[in-house]
């Protein structure tokens, strides 16, 4: 096992979602800008955590 340490990285993975009206009219590829945006902001001011 300790000789695996050499080889282990960190993976992180973040998601997102854009809640928006039924009847809204929006392209898929504005939506997952705009969820891309919420996330961008939401990873700026998170905290570091590591788990080793």
């Amino acid at each position: 096992m300790d000789g695996d340490r050499e080889n282990a990285y960190y993976v992180t993975v973040s998601a997102d979602i854009f809640v928006m009206c039924r009847d809204e009219k929006i392209s898929t590829e504005d939506a997952l800008s705009m969820a891309d945006e919420r996330l961008y902001e939401a990873k700026k001011h998170k905290t570091q955590m590591l788990i080793k």
